[in-house]
């Protein structure tokens, strides 16, 4: 009887007039059917040809032909689906063989964990960065490893390719800390011997030597960023250390109006009056001398600054009658400027200031 079933089968194939029409039947019958291979894998030819791949692949999976499928889907494009089939079907090392050939490094080291092959999971990541230590695309390469992974075989091979900053940091991910100390240190006097101090100040402040960084920061005048890292690690002794260095260097340039803002910073206002007066910056000089009680430095300010009715107000706190009489007058404040004159002992300078006041309210 399946003899005859066949012989029927294989005639009504025979019937059907294109290529297609007859691939299609087959595809409908494999999973009723026991079809001659010749017939499944003509079928195949068939979707391939006529760029149907889909069909081609289901076909391929329906006749249990895993690895046609595989490559049918990798032609296609589709590596991850082609890994996925393969896992599914239990082909792990096909697999993973499959996701290096094809630089789906993330994807082969996770098929490879999954299964405990840690060995092989380290390979996979020495490989990685290996394939790429000749190329432009190596600090990438390493960033995307240190992304997921680290080990002493990654700090070997960073070391190695003489990315010792990179295999710090390796060194950190895997807890070898006294490894990446030493790495750490010996990038940073690298970097000092070859001049590049802003990036050794930067490496030492990474690798937790905030100190370092400051002491770096500081004898190239990086100023401000050693700063930085001192308000950081709460450190006022180490700022204020720090700002008497700016101050003396912005000093020694004759930059008055920067001096006066670090001795303000400093809380030595009276000095940061006088340096934003040598900057002729009189506002700030004025703030300045208001916070250190420099009540002579106020007077003039205030009247260099044409705040004529400030200025006279703080002449009479001063005790200078005479002076505040004449800034009130130039403020056209005539009822102060009379007051003023009084105290001054001049009753008649007085009396034509209280007309006057009285004329104008």
């Amino acid at each position: 009887m399946a003899i005859k079933k066949s012989a029927k089968l294989e005639h009504l194939l025979g019937q059907v007039q294109t290529d297609l029409g007859r691939a299609m039947a087959v595809k409908s019958l494999i999973g009723n059917t026991n079809l001659p291979e010749k017939y499944v894998s003509a079928a195949i030819k068939t979707f391939r040809d006529e760029n149907r791949p889909t069909d081609a692949f289901e076909l391929a999976i329906a006749s249990d032909n895993i690895l046609l499928g595989v490559q049918i889907t990798k032609s296609q494009g589709d590596i991850l689906y082609a890994g996925r089939i393969l896992k599914e079907n239990g082909l792990l090392d096909e697999q993973i063989q499959l996701y290096r050939m094809h630089g789906y490094t993330l994807e082969a080291a996770q098929a490879a964990g999954e299964h405990q092959l840690n060995d092989l999971v380290d390979i996979i990541w020495v490989e990685a960065i290996k394939t790429k230590s000749q190329t432009a695309e190596l600090p990438e390469t390493i960033e995307f490893v240190l992304g997921h992974y680290s080990s002493p075989s990654i700090v070997d091979v960073l070391e190695g390719t003489g990315q010792e900053v990179y295999a710090a940091r390796a060194a950190v991910k895997a807890g070898l800390d006294s490894r990446a100390k030493k790495l750490y240190n010996s990038a940073i006097g690298k970097k000092i011997e070859n001049g590049n101090n802003l990036e050794a100040a930067g490496i030492a402040y990474e690798s937790g030597q905030p100190i370092k960084a400051i002491d770096i920061y500081t004898k190239i005048f990086e100023f401000d960023k050693a700063l930085g890292i001192a308000v950081k690690i709460g450190d006022s002794n180490v700022a204020n250390s720090i700002l008497e260095k700016q101050l003396a260097n912005a000093l020694s340039r004759s930059h008055y109006h920067q001096a006066g803002e670090i001795a303000s910073k400093l809380g030595r206002h009276a000095e940061s009056a006088e340096m934003y007066f040598q900057a002729g910056q009189f506002n700030p000089a004025l703030k300045e001398a208001e916070k250190a009680g420099l009540i002579n430095m106020e007077i003039d300010l205030n009247e260099r600054l044409g705040n004529y009715v400030a200025g006279g107000h703080r002449a009479i706190d001063a005790g200078q009658f005479g002076k505040g009489t004449e800034l009130f007058e130039m403020g056209g404040d005539f009822k102060n400027a009379a007051k003023a004159a009084s105290l001054a002992g001049q009753p008649e300078r007085a009396i034509v200031y209280y007309e006057l006041a009285a004329l104008i309210s």
